[in-house]
């Protein structure tokens, strides 16, 4: 089964990326699931907000879970290219396309 993740906030930083983080390892469960984040709200992100990513990363790798990102703006693609987050995680221009990728 594939599950959506949506950020429901425009700037994943300091102030938010702790919520960002809990949330996001709830929707995780054990970390088994295959998971789409939703990144279609997120008009900016900062290294905390990358970092709550490695930590739920890990936790879905070492489950043999997957973890995709969807639907990035500009902005936010273009940290991801930068700093090598789409070598961490596969990104997919719509939640659609993720979950045809995934097989949903």
């Amino acid at each position: 089964m594939v599950e959506v993740f949506t950020v429901a906030v425009k700037r994943l930083d300091y102030d938010t990326a702790p919520t960002f983080q809990q949330d996001l390892l709830a929707a995780l469960g054990d970390g088994s699931v295959r998971l789409i984040i939703d990144f279609g709200a997120v008009e900016a992100i900062s290294s905390v907000g990358l970092r709550a990513l490695v930590v739920a990363t890990k936790k879905s790798r070492a489950a043999n879970g997957k973890l995709v990102v969807a639907a990035l703006r500009p902005l936010v693609r273009e940290v991801f290219l930068i700093s090598r987050f789409d070598a961490l995680l596969p990104m997919h221009d719509s939640v659609a396309a993720a979950q045809e990728a995934l097989g949903a």
